[in-house]
């Protein structure tokens, strides 16, 4: 944890030396007290009929002493106030930066780390680590580290301060110590691992949350919101079991450690006695005893503060670190050359990939997308599609095989120069909560406003936009909430067209249009696709057979390929596609036989 120190560590140090400033003055105020005490005891003597006033400014030794003891003890107390505010002020300062750069952290990692851990962990656990994890580190290293600090410190000066007055009290009140920090290992332990089944609940607490609010239509139209409130409240059940468990436990050690703090404070007072009454120390040494008892036990009672804190953070660290320590599944070699297109032709040699090691999706891949030409991918849903067009933008790496783009492997060129070359539109359309402006910018930030429009145009968009309240700065709702599945759709495209990639993959981006839309969209963007890579992933005939070349998947693989003409030509999955949909889904599709699979033969 001390890690998340590292770009705050100047501002750390300072806070850091203003702490020891502060208590090396406090000890200092209090061993004065002492000699004051004694000093005044001494007042008893002074002859009668002379003044308190001219006794203490007189030339009387014990007067000067006690003037000497006095005015130390005021200039160290104006020095103290001084050093509480600088501490004050510097806890802030670290508190605030360290947050800041805590946070750019986690976001920076969530942004930068490979799609996997996105695939492996849910949204809702992510937002509860980067939420309510980041904040139990927070306070740890905000607050608990300069108190430890500040405890350790602080006992450390004032078991000195003993040791000044009695060896005999300095030495037993350090043996007390350990019987305390035995006390706290031992609670310790077993509150880490009650903390790490809280954050878990927590975890399945926040998950339901995150689905049910965006998934509050699905909720309502099935009418499943009891369920799903039973489903809330038991988790929620869980998670407060979970934290009356920490509770529980809590309860014993705060006792626990008062009880030996109080034990040690008498045994300590009755020593004091005893050597007070053998002369063999001053009485004013007994108030120093008692400030010092006083603030050790309440630093104790903030080790037991801090020892919570601490267990909690720990947890919460390590799970924070399982993102931070995750690194990019793709990134760009060293040195790496910028992607050079010529004409975008896109080859795949011997390609395998599964998103786990199990589970194959595309299985010895091998196929030529040609360049500055409309390409189709077609076939059974599950069969690779989504998945090849993912690996076109390395979004991904094979496991085995080799991709190339006018015959330079993705793996060996620079990153960021790819993801300019290739622009997708998402099966799964995505818009911010922003204006239609910035969503249609977004990616570039020197668009005018005539591509802006021209974008729009292209994509049908331009009419319904107008209708919208503020036109293009109408702020969409969640997700675009506030526009139908095409009108989505028409917005995302208009974005693709606007970043202007060499390579565009149109991933099923026109299942949500009408066919007069679709006609027209078309049109519009058949000038503009004319010189570059374009794959369509689709599912209608109406949209494959407009593609210059189309490519058949199927478990993984390419199994034909060619115009449309040429596929309607030849026996297999293409063709029977078409008479379905031509026949409007009376005609059966004949099912394709796994080899080895005697039930899929006999069928």
């Amino acid at each position: 944890m001390l890690a998340f120190l590292k770009p705050v560590r100047a501002t750390a140090l300072i806070a850091g030396s203003v702490v020891v400033a502060r208590i090396v003055f406090e000890v200092a105020s209090v061993h004065f007290l002492s000699p004051a005490i004694s000093g005044l005891a001494k007042m008893a003597q002074v002859p009668a009929g002379t003044g308190l006033w001219d006794w203490l400014t007189g030339s009387n030794a014990d007067a000067r002493h006690l003037r000497l003891a006095l005015g130390s003890m005021a200039i160290s107390q104006i020095i103290l106030a001084i050093m509480i505010y600088l501490r004050q002020t510097w806890d802030a300062k670290l508190s605030m930066r360290a947050v800041y750069h805590m946070r750019q952290q986690v976001y920076d990692s969530l942004q930068n780390c490979g799609f996997s851990l996105h695939d492996r962990m849910t949204s809702g656990t992510l937002i509860n680590r980067a939420l309510s994890d980041l904040q139990a580190v927070r306070a740890f290293v905000n607050m608990s580290l300069l108190s430890s600090l500040d405890v350790g410190i602080t006992i450390m000066g004032y078991v000195a301060l003993l040791f000044v007055s009695s060896p005999w009290l300095g030495g037993a009140l350090l043996g007390l110590i350990p019987l305390w920090w035995y006390i706290i290992r031992h609670f310790g332990t077993r509150l880490q691992l009650l903390y790490q089944f809280q954050q878990d609940a927590s975890d399945k607490v926040m998950n339901v949350l995150t689905e049910n609010i965006g998934g509050v239509h699905v909720v309502r139209a099935f009418g499943t919101g009891n369920r799903e409130l039973g489903r809330f409240s038991a988790l929620n059940e869980a998670l407060l079991s979970r934290i009356l468990g920490v509770v529980r436990l809590q309860q014993y050690l705060t006792p626990a450690m008062q009880l030996a703090a109080s034990l040690a404070h008498a045994a300590l007072f009755m020593a004091a006695c005893w050597l007070i009454h053998k002369g063999a120390m001053p009485v004013g040494d007994l108030l120093v005893l008692g400030v010092a008892m006083g603030t050790i036990v309440s630093k104790l009672q903030q080790v037991n503060t801090m020892s919570d804190t601490y267990q909690k953070a720990a947890v919460s660290a390590h799970r924070l670190f399982e993102i931070l320590d995750t690194r990019p599944d793709v990134a760009s070699p060293p040195a790496a050359a910028p992607l050079v297109i010529k004409r975008g032709t896109i080859a795949f040699d011997r390609v395998s990939f599964g998103y786990e090691q199990q589970n194959t999706v595309l299985d010895r891949l091998t196929a030529v997308i040609p360049g500055n030409r409309m390409t189709a991918l077609v076939g059974p849903t599950g069969c690779g599609k989504s998945t090849l067009a993912a690996l076109v933008g390395r979004f991904y790496d094979p496991s085995h095989g080799r991709i190339l783009i006018d015959g330079q492997d993705l793996r060996q060129v620079d990153l960021k120069s790819l993801r300019h070359t290739v622009g997708y539109v998402f099966q799964e359309t995505f818009l911010f909560a922003d204006t239609v402006r910035n969503n249609i910018c977004y990616g570039r930030t020197d668009v005018s406003d005539e591509m802006l429009r021209a974008a729009a145009r292209a994509a049908q968009a331009e009419e319904f936009i107008a209708a919208l309240p503020r036109g293009y700065d109408t702020v969409l709702g969640d997700s675009g909430v506030l526009l139908s599945g095409g009108q989505r759709q028409r917005i995302a495209l208009a974005r693709a067209l606007v970043y202007d990639p060499y390579i565009l993959i149109l991933d099923d981006a026109t299942a949500a249009l009408d066919a007069t839309t679709e006609q027209a969209l078309h049109l519009m963007l058949k000038p503009l696709l004319a010189q570059r890579t374009v794959i369509v992933i689709a599912h209608k005939i109406s949209t494959v057979r407009r593609a210059d070349y189309v490519l058949v998947m199927n478990q993984g693989r390419v199994v034909q390929g060619g115009t449309h003409d040429d596929l309607m030509q030849l026996d297999g999955h293409y063709r029977d596609l078409v008479r379905m949909q031509l026949a409007g889904g009376d005609r059966k599709i004949r099912p394709t036989v796994v080899p080895g699979d005697p039930e899929a033969q006999a069928r």
